[in-house]
């Protein structure tokens, strides 16, 4: 947006403002005082705030369109002449969320929930748009991030406003001071990624041909057509689809057209699906037999006989199962309330694994492992300390595999980023420490020692120590533990 013709009486005004704002904080401190309050570190300082309103013209001069109706804008902009960056950012982060709540309805909700959620018990309670102010800010994330609307390294940074404006805003009670050039690097970042947001080519392939499916039958030359762009999808974007196919025919409501259209498409879909997204689904329709009704688990089982899956099917049900609960543990961690509901989940996944006599399925145990180190090292701010003899308990337990995927899960990128932390990297040494035992080899207990004695932050600067590369990268490199995070670390950059 073209802001210039009005920028010399913006700055007239944000020049007054400025020469007000010490006025009006010692005017309130007097009225703190007279009512026995704090009158320090209550507000930003008046400098932090300058900087924010010298740069908002700059930033917003950035939107594409104008930020009409944006209430929670409005009450940025005043949160930050106040000093109270902690509600500003609360704010940005609403008006964000709101933004990409609209951008998935006008895409494809039903979409968007197939993607999101695999797990038909809580599947079933996300049916139309005004069920999506139910999706937390977590799962929202993570499915733009399936649908493509937004790539791996500004899923990362989202993130990251996410994770500050939880524990430094004014929607949690906290110490941490915000400053003036932190605060306008999220509003750029917001608006950049989100406000600007464009919907990739691919994406709006995907979108017509879903709407396609679901509103008449194809004929022969559309179904040709069809098949020619699934043949030429990266695979990232065939895995969206194949799960959005598979969430339309196993919905309630769905057609005898829609059902035929797939029954014609997703055969071709699926040689292109990766084999992890194929297990995904395996995992899926034993979700349905477990907690969905004969219909859903028949429709289910016809998806994968169409698309000659059955060997998907997992041997044992409790993974699709310990699926649901590891979803739902992540979920419960990465929320607010996390030292109320974490031990809630938790105890769940130990009922549920403690009936298991043949151990964790192979279809989920990396996620399992990586669930479970993941929320035993906190959120970097304070432990939920009523779930942590919980996680010991599930740890003390790992097999050997299972123990040296949770050594080498430094390499999963959610558990890398919290080694940044503190608090993190004393929970993940001392997780070391727990799993130490269920190894025999020399070289698995001196690199545990290597890593409990490194002293650096972040925890992950060893990866470029001479030491570490001297005397412990081949060994780490040749277990196959490694070759499973690597995977997975390629399949992540892809999404």
């Amino acid at each position: 947006m073209d802001y210039s013709l009005i920028k010399k009486d913006f700055n007239e005004d944000v020049s007054k403002i400025n020469e007000t704002m010490t006025n009006l904080d010692i005017q309130v401190n007097n009225v703190l005082n007279y009512l026995n309050l704090p009158t320090t570190d209550v507000v930003t300082e008046v400098r932090e705030r300058e900087y924010v309103y010298s740069n908002l013209l700059f930033v917003f001069g950035a939107l594409e369109e104008k930020p009409q109706n944006q209430l929670y804008l409005s009450r940025f902009v005043h949160a930050c002449a106040d000093g109270l960056f902690d509600a500003a950012l609360n704010y940005l982060w609403n008006a964000t969320v709101e933004v990409l709540r609209q951008k998935v309805i006008e895409y494809d909700i039903v979409y968007f929930y197939d993607l999101v959620y695999s797990d038909a018990k809580i599947r079933k309670n996300y049916k139309n748009e005004s069920d999506i102010t139910k999706v937390s800010d977590s799962e929202l994330l993570q499915g733009i991030k399936q649908m493509d609307f937004i790539n791996a390294t500004e899923y990362q940074q989202l993130l990251h406003i996410n994770y500050m404006r939880n524990w430094s805003s004014a929607a949690h009670p906290t110490r941490v001071i915000l400053d003036g050039p932190t605060l306008i690097s999220y509003l750029n970042q917001c608006f950049r990624i989100v406000f600007n947001m464009k919907v990739s080519s691919f994406s709006l392939q995907i979108s017509t041909l879903l709407r396609d499916i679901k509103s008449r039958k194809l004929d022969a030359t559309e179904l040709n057509t069809r098949r020619q762009i699934m043949t030429d999808l990266p695979s990232d974007k065939a895995n969206g689809l194949i799960q959005g196919f598979f969430g339309i025919y196993t919905d309630d409501i769905v057609s005898q057209d829609t059902m035929e259209n797939i029954h014609e498409l997703a055969p071709t879909l699926w040689t292109v699906v990766d084999e992890s997204i194929k297990t995904k689904i395996g995992l899926n329709y034993a979700q349905i037999k477990i907690n969905g009704t004969t219909q859903e688990s028949e429709r289910a089982e016809a998806f994968l006989e169409v698309v000659k899956g059955k060997a998907y099917i997992p041997d044992v049900f409790r993974a699709g199962e310990i699926d649901s609960i590891l979803e739902e543990l992540q979920n419960a961690h990465k929320s607010g309330g996390n030292f109320y509901s974490e031990p809630v989940v938790v105890q769940q996944l130990i009922l549920v694994t403690s009936n298991i006599g043949v151990g964790i399925p192979k279809e989920v145990k990396f996620k399992y492992v990586t669930t479970l180190v993941n929320c035993f090292l906190t959120n970097g701010f304070g432990e939920a300390w009523n779930a942590q003899p919980y996680y010991l308990d599930l740890i003390n337990k790992f097999t050997k595999d299972e123990a040296e995927l949770a050594l080498l899960s430094f390499f999963e990128i959610e558990i890398n980023q919290k080694l940044n932390y503190s608090l993190c990297i004393t929970k993940f040494k001392e997780m070391l420490e727990k799993i130490r035992s269920k190894f025999t080899g020399d070289r698995y207990n001196d690199f545990i020692d290597y890593l409990i004695g490194f002293g650096a932050e972040p925890l992950t600067k060893f990866l470029q120590d001479q030491k570490y590369k001297n005397n412990f990268e081949n060994f780490i490199n040749s277990l196959q533990s490694y070759n499973l995070y690597i995977n997975n670390l390629h399949k992540e950059k892809q999404q």
